[in-house]
């Protein structure tokens, strides 16, 4: 699908709804609410053309100049931004030509300042070689350095483009087939049966802002290439929820492995590496950078802290078994750093919470390519459909109590908290194989979607 169209018409609509979807991902300007105005007039009598979507069996008749209208609704375009003051993330404040101080950085990651210097060289920061040299995680570094100066210095009311969205994820936001809180049915394990351009227009529920996703899906050699602005075909950011970064849109590009085959040992999940990406092109990132370290000057009353740690911290923080889910919303996701939008479990929205036949649909691939599904299956046993269960449970007991150690009962709140045992119907790395298909599971306890690969990860899914 393209923004040329089979006729004038087609392509002035699209090109219309390409505009107006820009203005909603960023900052509208007048001058182009205007423009899209008058485009609206023109495109009036457009006629409407059919469009499938791969993620939803039902055809979707979408009407061009409905789209039109619906892009040009006043409650659709943000408005431009006039408060000199504003704090808005997506503004700098003005240059002040001043190097940035690294000060403060430096102490909350326990380097000194010329080492992190050092580490992150001449601009732009290679950020994922620079963590690795200082011993960090890639998000433990964005969140400490210094915002960068606005050398650019864009005015109120210019239109900023989302920062390494590829264009097809942009011209899929526009022109996609609406997929806005769609339940997903489709059970095939090829990802080419998914190709295709998907938009949505979703609303920050804490803040009130509208953005337009975009997910395009296409049939590469070796598999498929997923690009994408990472944001949901859902609303997110409930009332439950409490985010440490607003929400914006970030370029993702991975390529899912087809035809998938089992490694000779399971590869465990890294915090370098994103887990899987589901279909509304939001990615899975399990793993905290949270643990138990009470000498941390960040750590709360119980010794532990939400940032510092690596993946093989003996005492990692399950975001899903801590009392405030580390900001999550209902749909399992936050944000890090940088503003990106990521699950730590289940996307509720994605899939019929209590399927009567055929059990639940796929609804993501893992990085080595086997498909991630939702929690129900048919039970070859029984022919009932029910819900897949974990292998691990909690230890029984207490932790040990001592140097570098949390003690306390088993209660969850630790990776390190559950032991696998053959109690569920999945393996250690969350997975089975139903019907001569392999696949991860959703999971309403620990794990709760992966715990490691079967197969050997893509390098793409890489952060």
């Amino acid at each position: 699908m393209s923004v040329i169209g089979s006729n004038p018409s087609e392509t002035l609509a699209r090109f219309l709804h390409f505009l107006a979807t820009i203005a909603r991902m960023k900052r509208s300007t007048p001058g182009l609410a205007v423009l899209v105005s008058v485009l609206a007039l023109l495109t009036a009598a457009c006629g409407s053309s059919d469009q499938r979507s791969n993620l939803d069996p039902e055809t979707t008749t979408t009407s061009v100049a409905a789209a039109a209208n619906a892009a040009t609704d006043p409650t659709n375009v943000a408005e431009p931004n006039t408060d000199e003051t504003s704090t808005d993330a997506d503004v700098e404040a003005a240059p002040t030509g001043e190097a940035p101080d690294f000060t403060d950085a430096a102490t909350t990651l326990g380097v000194t300042v010329a080492e992190l210097q050092a580490a992150l060289g001449a601009p732009p920061p290679d950020l994922a070689a620079a963590a690795e040299a200082l011993g960090v995680t890639v998000e433990e570094l964005e969140a400490a350095l210094p915002p960068p100066p606005d050398t650019a210095g864009p005015g109120a009311g210019d239109v900023i483009p989302p920062s390494g969205v590829p264009a097809a994820a942009l011209e899929a936001a526009a022109v996609g087939t609406d997929v806005t809180n769609v339940i997903l049915t489709l059970q095939s394990v090829d990802c080419a049966d998914y190709a295709d351009l998907y938009s949505s227009d979703v609303t920050d529920l804490s803040q009130g802002t509208t953005y337009a996703g975009g997910t395009s899906i296409s049939v590469v050699d070796g598999g498929c290439l997923l690009e994408s602005n990472n944001i949901p075909n859902h609303d997110f950011a409930d009332e439950t929820s409490a985010f440490a970064t607003i929400t914006s849109p970030n370029g993702l590009t991975v390529t899912i492995p087809s035809d998938p085959v089992a490694a000779g040992q399971p590869t465990m999940l890294s915090q370098r590496s994103y887990n899987a990406v589901m279909l509304n092109g939001v990615v899975l990132d399990l793993l905290s950078a949270g643990c138990y370290n009470p000498d941390s000057p960040n750590a709360d009353a119980d010794g532990n802290t939400a940032i510092g740690c690596s993946e093989n911290h003996p005492w990692l923080l399950d975001p899903l078994g801590t009392d405030h889910k580390f900001g999550a919303d209902q749909h399992n996701a936050h944000t890090q750093p940088d503003g990106r939008y990521h699950y730590h479990a289940s996307p509720n929205a994605l899939y019929e919470d209590a399927p009567t036949e055929g059990g639940s649909p796929v609804i993501g691939f893992a990085a080595d390519g086997f498909p991630v599904y939702g929690p129900y299956f048919v039970d070859p046993d029984t022919g009932e459909v029910r819900e897949a269960i974990s292998g691990y449970t909690l230890k029984q007991g207490e932790r040990p109590l001592g140097d570098g150690e949390p003690g306390g009962i088993y209660s969850g709140i630790y990776n390190n908290d559950y032991e696998f045992g053959s109690t569920g119907d999945l393996d250690e790395c969350n997975g089975m194989t139903v019907d001569g298909n392999y696949g991860y599971y959703v999971t309403n306890a620990y794990p709760w979607v992966m715990k490691c690969f079967t197969g050997t990860p893509d390098p793409s899914f890489t952060k």
